[in-house]
């Protein structure tokens, strides 16, 4: 009976220091998941910092191609309006044009005419 007991205990004995064994196991995997769980919350919590700071960059992206489109319609009225002087130049360069054709002609007219009155003065005063 004593060879049974004994067997019993070293039974017990292993099956407790077994039991020892899996709690300590245990114990080591708890700690594990529990880093694990940890790594992951930083993860996610890093996840959704990018995930801002995209959607902040995806606004500020927005924002300036809104600008963007904003100024092209700017520099097309601006050209617009660029085209229009210069049209505008053209023609007053074209009227000084006229003018100074039409000065000239009658400058040369005004000559002619004083030199009809010389001619006339002369032949008066020969009268």
């Amino acid at each position: 009976m004593t060879n049974t007991l004994r067997i019993r205990d070293d039974s017990i004995s292993y099956q407790n220091k077994q039991i020892d064994e899996a709690n300590i196991n245990a114990n080591r995997l708890e700690n594990f998941i529990r880093d694990l769980e940890l790594k992951n919350s930083e993860l996610k919590n890093e996840i959704n910092d990018k995930m801002y700071i995209i959607q902040k960059e995806s606004r500020i992206k927005n924002d300036r191609e809104k600008d963007i489109e904003v100024l092209d319609k700017i520099i097309k009225e601006k050209e617009r309006e660029n085209q229009k002087f210069i049209e505008d130049i053209k023609y007053l360069h074209n009227e000084k044009n006229k003018l100074y054709e039409d000065n000239t002609r009658m400058f040369n007219e005004l000559d002619k005419l004083k030199n009809h009155i010389y001619i006339i003065t002369d032949q008066n005063q020969q009268v």
